[in-house]
């Protein structure tokens, strides 16, 4: 038996089963019920979920995609924020890493270094951790050769006395006396260091080195006024010696060379011997890399290498359309203002430069550099080329990735202050600065000149300025005042006339001026203050803030011409025989130049010049009118006057009163001068109209 398949299914199915025949469904993405009704995937419904999130939403105009904010994108034309994601994963993992690199190494070191200043410097010594304090003079030849015995002494005790495991490297023996390397740097000419009588010395030195121990140091066995003779010719004398040893870093043993030299530094002649610890650490370069791989440190450095890279691209990607935009609109202004469609203030060359930086973000200097840095600095730290230059660059990478972070709190204006505050009010700063930094020169080049032979803390140009700024800031004002006490009433005025300027009157202007700009920014003021200020400004129309955000406006409200050029010539032919039409007795060139002479005229000029001509002609108008008018109606009353119809007649004062009542309420133009007038004499006019019957009367009598 046959069935017709359109008789036994429904309509659902039939649709359904055209759809499948199209290939219009996937069976992947879609399911369905036991009725036969669609239902969505799991699968399907994560990739709507992803579409929502990621896809934008139609496409952004130049204008928005240079002054939106990555919030105000996300939430009009749904664009992810893909930058302030990658930028925060290289933030984090900048961060991990110096906690990483800086967790115990760093107390490691610390404490290495102080091992080195006990065993190598004097038991009396205290060490406090700073470089610049770590610092012992001698005085005497004895000091010296002494001082270098027992630092031969203690480094062949050392490793039977130490609580760590070291070991000894270019020891020479595997017992003791160890050896040591002695060098020694002589002036060439040492004749000349002493002689008076020529212009200037031979300094050039020559470097022996000695391998010294305990038992024999070399050069200094000599007799004491030989070992004189030698101090006297001497610039610098360093003994070395060398250490490894293993720090268990995170689990995992690492090993470190230490080179230790003690530094005798005889240049400056002035009867002393400055003795310092000079130390040098550095990672032992064949790694079990087989051990790092598995390390968390190695996999942020590959991270932050990755993803700095993509940070760099993005940004790259921003300044290229922000550069793109600012050329086009470069050109648009300049075709524009050709043909005189655009008011004569926007001028592309006389633009300020405020207004062309606004098409690039300036952020993108600051994540240029951050990048570069991160790339660099990863990249040595990853092939263990750990230096100074490493850390400089992983450090400075962190500090700028963490400022930028502010770029992306703009759509908070108040989050941005600091940062709003700095742009305006570092150039008033700036300014008031180079007013100021000559007085602080001043006072430093005279406490260089008067105290630095008396204390330390003036002894350089460059100590000289750090004490100032110290004292500036309030730090240490006893303890400077101390140290000048030698010229007690010179240095008490320089300091309190140095005090009294700086800190009641600099410093309480800079924070005014910083203070005042911080104002401006967060709006700290009334509204009808606020008010009144944006009306004053807005009136005042070489304000410089105004005219630049009506040029942006401007700019970014330019279009292009919708018309294609065929149809801009086809519009002037059009045009141009219209012309020809209605003027036939004129040619075509003719009407060219009576069409480019009339855009070479200003006609609002020339309209506002004849109005107000009309303007004076019909004053002029105005007045003839009223002359003519007033000569008609006085020709007509002596017309009156002759044919009897107006008598004047004179009244005594008591009638005047009376009549004045009368004239007053009938004729309501009446003057209070002339009312005075006729209070002041004793007769007045009266005038009296007579109609044709009352004149024939008075002919008769």
């Amino acid at each position: 038996m046959n069935f017709n398949q359109s008789n036994v299914q429904s309509p659902e199915s039939t649709a359904l089963l055209g759809n499948i025949n199209d290939g219009s469904i996937d069976d992947d993405d879609h399911e369905f019920d036991y009725e036969g009704n669609q239902r969505i995937s799991t699968w399907t419904t994560i990739k709507n979920f992803l579409a929502r999130v990621f896809l934008p939403k139609g496409e952004m105009p130049h204008d928005d995609r240079i002054n939106m904010d990555w919030l105000q994108k996300w939430r009009k034309y749904n664009r992810f924020p893909f930058k302030l994601v990658v930028h925060l994963v290289i933030t984090i993992c900048l961060t991990v890493l110096i906690f990483v690199q800086t967790g115990d190494l760093t107390s490691y070191s610390v404490g290495t270094e102080g091992t080195w200043y006990k065993v190598f410097f004097p038991s009396d010594f205290q060490y406090e951790g700073d470089f610049g304090a770590n610092v012992i003079y001698l005085y005497t030849v004895q000091d010296c050769v002494d001082l270098i015995q027992e630092d031969l002494n203690n480094y062949n005790t050392f490793l039977n006395t130490s609580v760590s495991k070291f070991k000894m490297l270019n020891a020479g023996t595997s017992e003791p006396p160890y050896q040591a390397q002695l060098s020694i740097a002589m002036y060439k000419h040492c004749d000349q260091i002493y002689d008076t009588s020529i212009m200037t010395a031979n300094m050039d030195t020559e470097t022996t080195r000695y391998t010294v121990t305990s038992d024999n140091i070399g050069p200094l066995n000599a007799s004491l006024d030989t070992l004189q003779e030698m101090f006297f010719c001497m610039s610098s004398m360093w003994l070395e010696f060398e250490f490894s040893n293993v720090h268990i870093e995170y689990d995992h043993p690492v090993e470190y060379t230490w080179t230790i030299a003690v530094n005798f530094d005889n240049s400056i002649q002035s009867g002393r011997v400055s003795t310092s610890l000079i130390l040098t650490k550095y990672r032992v370069s064949d790694l079990p890399y087989s051990k790092l791989i598995q390390s968390s440190k190695m996999i942020l450095e590959i991270i932050l290498i990755i993803f700095s890279l993509l940070s760099q691209i993005m940004a790259w990607r921003s300044f290229m359309f922000s550069f793109k935009t600012f050329q086009r609109t470069k050109k648009l202004v300049r075709r524009i203002s050709s043909k005189q469609k655009l008011s004569a203030s926007i001028n592309w060359g006389s633009l300020p430069i405020r207004t062309k930086l606004r098409f690039f973000n300036l952020w993108f200097i600051v994540c240029f550099i951050c990048n570069f840095c991160t790339i660099i600095g990863a990249s040595l730290d990853f092939f263990e080329a750990t230096s100074n230059a490493t850390k400089l660059l992983i450090g400075f990478a962190t500090l700028l990735s963490w400022i930028n972070m502010i770029r992306y709190l703009e759509f908070d204006r108040k989050s941005i202050a600091l940062v709003r505050a700095l742009g305006m009010g570092l150039p008033t700063v700036l300014r008031f600065s180079a007013g100021s930094l000559p007085i602080f020169i001043g006072f430093a080049l005279f406490g260089l000149m008067y105290f630095s032979e008396t204390s330390s803390r003036f002894s350089t140009f460059g100590e000289a300025i750090v004490t100032l700024f110290g004292l500036q800031n309030g730090d240490d004002i006893q303890s400077t005042f101390r140290s000048t006490e030698k010229s007690p009433i010179v240095s008490r005025i320089y300091f309190f006339v140095f005090i009294f300027i700086s800190m009641y009157a600099v410093a309480n202007i800079y924070i005014a001026i910083m203070e005042g700009a911080y104002s401006q920014c967060v709006g700290i003021k009334s509204k009808l203050e606020r008010k009144k200020d944006e009306e004053d400004s807005q009136r005042q129309a070489g304000d410089e803030l105004n005219v630049d955000d009506q040029l942006w406006d401007q700019l970014l409200g330019l279009k292009e011409s919708s018309d294609s050029e065929s149809e801009i010539k086809k519009k002037k032919k059009r045009r141009l025989i219209g012309k020809l039409a209605t003027n036939r007795s004129m040619t075509e060139s003719q009407i060219i130049s009576a069409d480019r002479a009339v855009g070479a005229f200003d006609m609002d000029l020339i309209i506002e010049e004849v109005s107000k001509a009309i303007l004076e002609k019909q004053l002029e108008f105005n007045k003839e009118v009223q002359k003519l008018i007033k000569n008609s109606i006085h020709q007509r009353i002596e017309t009156m006057v002759k044919a009897h119809q107006i008598s004047v007649s004179n009244v005594q004062d008591d009638d005047n009163s009376t009549n004045s009542s009368n004239n007053n309420n009938n004729n309501n133009n009446t003057s209070s001068n002339n009312n005075a007038d006729q209070s002041a004499s004793s007769k007045v006019d009266q005038i009296n109209i007579f109609t044709d019957d009352d004149n024939d009367d008075v002919d008769s009598q």
